[in-house]
């Protein structure tokens, strides 16, 4: 079975967005994160599993979040349809000039009702301090 994929997929597709290229936060208030937003039509019976890759850039560093502060705190969290299934992820929290692969912050979203769902990441500096940056990733939705 060829899967299709694209940033909106029918069954058994998988939802790949474009870039985010470079996106900060610098305020305690979530923010879309540019482009990480998917469309996908599910079954309603399986796990969906919701996460970030690197985006293939020839020549780009990132694929990564980041800090530039000590107090800096990055929380990203993964909205359904427009409201929030599940925890806030506090994914990386101080230590200064600080790094993570963005492959480290996925979700499996087990209580998605069968049809077309839309799927977005969004992202806030929650202490407000310095800046937390999503670098050259990419959303990818599918059903498990």
């Amino acid at each position: 079975v060829t899967r299709a994929n694209g940033t909106t997929v029918g069954l058994l597709g998988v939802a790949i967005s474009a870039s985010s290229g470079v996106f900060n936060s610098t305020t305690a208030v979530y923010a879309d994160i540019t482009n990480l937003s998917v469309t996908i039509t599910v079954s309603g019976s399986r796990p969906i599993f919701v996460g970030m890759v690197p985006a293939d850039t020839p020549g780009a560093v990132g694929g990564n979040i980041t800090l530039s502060a000590s107090t800096a705190q990055a929380r990203v969290r993964v909205l359904r349809d427009g409201t929030n299934f599940s925890a806030d992820s506090t994914v990386l929290n101080g230590g200064g000039s600080t790094s993570i692969p963005c492959g480290s912050v996925f979700w499996i979203d087990t209580g998605a009702a069968a049809g077309a769902r839309t799927y977005k990441l969004q992202l806030m500096n929650a202490s407000g301090a310095g800046t937390a940056t999503v670098n050259t990733s990419r959303l990818v939705v599918y059903e498990i």
